[in-house]
């Protein structure tokens, strides 16, 4: 009996390759010779095809996201950040612009006026603000000053020697770190 060739496997056992044509068992997960895995026999719903095509869309677009997350971080950081800004220029620009300044952007047509004034009218806005905190403090600060001068005379005497003394021991260490 060993001289009898081998039997073929019954026909339910076999499968051939799509690929090469091999006829190999059906157990297989793939061909042995070509190394292929079998088609599918069934066809795909048209949701089964939107999901395969959306997984390997991401599939193809992370090693691209991998290569230029840098952009797409600060690009998009950069939209977030214009989107968040928005109320807050047109809430300082409203400072700075006439009554009714916002009906009469809607009725106009685009331009690049039209895009340039909110953000005009709220660097404005701040300027102004800047300017009147920074003489407002300076106005306190001199009035502090001279109030205080006046009144604790021996105070600021101190406070002058002591920043003194701070600056010439601060001027020695500097000097001795220079050194080493």
């Amino acid at each position: 009996m060993s001289d009898d060739p081998p039997r073929p496997a019954p026909r339910d056992d076999q499968r051939s390759c799509r690929k090469c044509g091999h006829i190999h068992e059906r157990a297989l997960p793939r061909c042995p010779a070509c190394g292929a895995y079998p088609g599918r026999r069934r066809r795909l719903s048209p949701s089964a095809k939107w999901h395969q095509r959306i997984a390997e869309r991401i599939r193809t677009a992370l090693p691209w996201f991998r290569g230029n997350r840098i952009y797409v971080l600060y690009v998009g950081g950069g939209l977030l950040a214009g989107a968040a800004l928005r109320p807050l220029i047109m809430f300082l620009a409203d400072f700075s612009m006439p009554e009714g300044w916002r009906e009469a952007r809607a009725l106009s047509y685009p331009s690049l006026e039209l895009f340039l004034d909110p953000f005009l009218a709220a660097g404005e806005t701040l300027l102004r603000w800047l300017y009147a905190a920074t003489i407002g403090l300076v106005i306190s600060g001199v009035t502090w000053l001279y109030e205080t001068a006046l009144i604790y005379p021996s105070a600021v005497a101190m406070a002058i020697m002591g920043a003194g003394a701070g600056f010439l021991l601060a001027r020695r260490r500097q000097r001795r770190r220079r050194r080493r």
